[in-house]
């Protein structure tokens, strides 16, 4: 397997996880804000262990995105059109895992 097939796996790899991370964090946001929203002047104990599921996989899905855009840039061409595909692809993945960091940190409580 050559460096730029290793590169290829790799980064098609980090998409795959990072995609389970989004959906994973939806569905636990979902639940929390259901949970949370209750008009019981108590909330429910599972909201702790939720918020902090989220802000786990907010910096989880940091972490991913970094770690696309190293073989996302080894193996794009020396093409404009490419290198902005891939700019492009990187700030896409950047938006989501902001979005989600403000969401877990900010909005959570």
């Amino acid at each position: 397997m050559s460096q730029n097939e290793f590169s290829g796996m790799l980064f098609t790899a980090s998409l795959a996880f990072g995609a389970i991370v989004f959906g994973v964090f939806g569905i636990f946001y979902s639940t929390y804000a259901l949970y949370a929203s209750l008009p019981n002047p108590q909330r429910a104990t599972i909201c702790d262990r939720l918020r902090d599921l989220c802000r786990l996989l907010a910096v989880v899905g940091l972490v991913n995105c970094g770690a696309a855009a190293v073989p996302l840039y080894r193996v794009t061409p020396n093409n404009p059109t490419d290198e902005i595909l891939a700019a492009t692809l990187i700030a896409a993945s950047l938006v989501l895992t902001g979005v989600s960091l403000v969401l877990a940190f900010k909005y959570m409580h």
